[in-house]
């Protein structure tokens, strides 16, 4: 009978109406190794973790061609750099996966350059041959819902205010990525949904390093803004000072 291995490189990629994605696709999900340990995204280090936290909570995306993007809670993108597993806000070839079935309800994940997610003991590692230690699990994972918040009857709304938000990797080289923007963005909406609310946002400015915008157009608005913080966040006004 074939191994594992010799199965996995005779798989095509798993679309998301395959059994094992349509119920978790678009979902907050732990990816959990052969060990029972759990991909965490851990400030912009991927590793494995017995924890069951936001930080290990991941939301698969159609990434095109039968792959996906894996995406952190803090909107960051797994990775495969020449070999070795990191985060990255981009979307684009590096950090587009494919699942493939390793049977009994379990995946392997491989990265564009053909290796293979690995839990080598505890290290996060990719290798080129699928075996144990490349099958992990896709569980949803269950989020905790925030209290529902009643207000006074002569209250008439309530509002949020952002400063200083602005994130450029020229002009700020001591901060990586927009992994600290993304979890203000997050926390933005558990709290526009728990307030039940909210009527606009007031950004008091330095939104848009280095050099503010050109005008409406400006591709500026998806990569610094629509990207970053959620439909519901962007569905009120946000009134705001230039720059």
């Amino acid at each position: 009978a074939p191994g594992v291995a010799e199965v996995a490189h005779g798989l095509t990629g798993l679309s998301s109406a395959s059994p094992i994605l349509s119920e978790l696709y678009g979902k907050y999900v732990f990816i959990t190794s052969y060990r029972g340990e759990r991909l965490e995204d851990l400030y912009g280090n991927p590793r494995l973790s017995a924890n069951s936290g936001t930080e290990d909570m991941w939301i698969l995306s159609d990434a095109g061609h039968g792959r996906v993007f894996i995406t952190s809670s803090i909107g960051q993108q797994l990775e495969d750099v020449i070999g070795r597993p990191t985060m990255s806000p981009r979307k684009q070839g590096w950090e587009s996966w494919t699942l493939q079935d390793a049977g009994e309800g379990k995946v392997f994940i491989t990265s564009h350059e053909g290796s293979h997610l690995s839990d080598n003991n505890g290290d996060l590692t990719l290798v080129r041959i699928a075996l144990e230690w490349e099958r992990w699990t896709l569980s949803e994972a269950n989020i905790p819902q925030p209290t529902p918040f009643t207000p006074p009857k002569d209250r008439l709304g309530s509002f949020l205010a952002i400063g200083d938000w602005g994130w450029d990797q020229f002009s700020h080289g001591n901060l990586y990525s927009t992994m600290c923007q993304q979890a203000i963005a997050n926390k933005m909406l558990l709290k526009m949904s728990e307030l039940g609310d909210v009527k606009f946002v007031v950004n008091v400015g330095d939104s848009f390093y280095p050099n503010g915008l050109s005008g409406k157009d400006d591709p500026l608005w998806d990569t610094k803004w629509r990207e970053i913080y959620p439909s519901k966040v962007r569905s009120v006004p946000w009134y705001s000072v230039y720059g």
